[in-house]
């Protein structure tokens, strides 16, 4: 038997805005279990832009504003941090980079337009359409959403018994607004000109509530194994350069993407876009990983964008069948990504080599920021 559960955040307000923190309190009644991939955070959403005379007016459909794709409305969480029984379990940062390299290893864009787990998150490539609103919630226009949080606990190998999570805690930092939205109108288009230009975006949140399942029974004897995810954030400015990172206790692979330094929070440029690296299946290119300075778990440079697509879905479990970093066109652009699956061991030091030849960007070194996860693994 099954019993459906909601609850509110725990400082009750009017609307929620960029940058706010909002937390949930769950405990939950002596011998029940929450079932894992039940965790919905839902809500309502209202998007405004900037106009270039310094007020906020609704969207139009000539905007072209929208949020990214795979991440859908998960572009307005910045970070997750979920503790049990007061103790931090898990602290996700750029929580909202690692839902759209996450959603890219399991999705293709077909399927996020038409997928009715995705769509209810505002995913896909029409959510311009759907940011427009179907409703009006305080008197402004708004569009309801439902999202699985990619949390620890929603992850979790078995049901979550009362007897070890008693009481759970669940922080959402919300996102601003430039880091969750872009245009993709030209910087040029003739729209830009007229009277309905517009510099920036903000948004509101609206009757947000944290909803779950819960079975009679569990027991508190049975291991849970709840995989979280650490982030460390380097750059890359030169046509060699070394990420290095130490991971945590218990982890089990590596996934980093990229984004060119000058398109990082503006308004024509998605926020969250896995940029790919030019060059590297050039002369000289290459990616190699090293474990501890001299361990690898392959014995060789990858050369080719296949190999290393391949490699990168490995690292986040992706689906073969159904993803869109294999695809050609779209690892090329807006998929891409860096990755390894490996053998389970803790606190090692991880470097990977990168090297591209600098002539597929004529001779002129980009600088891009790389966010690296490793992907840990705890139990209770």
């Amino acid at each position: 038997m099954s019993a459906y559960n909601a609850t509110t955040p725990t400082s009750l307000k009017r609307e929620y805005l960029p940058n706010d923190i909002v937390d949930f309190s769950i405990q939950m009644k002596p011998g029940r279990s929450m079932v894992p991939g039940s965790l919905r955070l839902s809500g309502s959403l209202n998007t405004q832009v900037l106009t270039v005379a310094g007020t906020y007016r609704d969207l139009k459909i000539t905007d072209h504003v929208h949020m990214d794709p795979f991440a859908g409305v998960h572009s307005l969480i910045r970070s997750v941090n979920t503790s049990v029984n007061s103790a931090t379990v898990e602290n996700t940062n750029l929580y909202n980079r690692y839902v759209a390299m996450n959603r890219q290893a399991n999705y293709d864009l077909a399927t996020l337009n038409s997928s009715s787990l995705v769509i209810p998150e505002l995913c896909g490539t029409t959510n311009n359409i759907m940011l427009m609103g179907n409703d009006v919630v305080d008197g402004q226009k708004t569009i309801a959403f439902s999202c699985l949080l990619m949390n620890c606990l929603n992850q979790a190998s078995t049901a979550l018994p009362q007897s070890k999570f008693g009481n759970i805690q669940i922080s959402l930092t919300l996102a601003d607004a430039i880091e969750a939205f872009y245009s993709d109108l030209a910087l040029a288009s003739k729209v830009l000109d007229a009277s309905g230009a517009f510099s920036g975006f903000r948004y509101k949140l609206f009757d947000l509530q944290l909803n779950w399942t819960e079975l009679i029974g569990g027991s508190a004897s049975q291991e849970v194994i709840m995989p979280v995810k650490n982030v460390y954030q380097q750059s890359v400015q030169n046509e060699t350069s070394y990420l290095n990172v130490t991971a945590p206790a218990m982890y089990n692979s590596l996934s980093m993407s990229f984004i060119e330094q000058s398109k990082v929070n503006t308004v024509f440029n998605n926020n969250l876009l896995c940029e790919a690296i030019k060059g590297i299946d050039l002369n000289g290119g290459g990616v190699e990983i090293l474990i501890n300075g001299s361990e690898t778990p392959i014995p060789y440079e990858l050369k080719t964008y296949q190999e290393l697509a391949q490699n990168y879905l490995l690292s986040l479990n992706g689906n073969p069948g159904k993803n869109s970093i294999m695809n050609a066109v779209l690892y090329g652009e807006n998929t891409f990504g860096i990755g390894f699956q490996l053998l389970t061991s803790s606190y090692d030091r991880l470097a990977v080599q990168l090297k591209f030849n600098a002539e597929a960007y004529g001779n002129v070194i980009r600088p891009y920021d790389c966010f690296i996860y490793t992907n840990s693994f705890i139990s209770l």
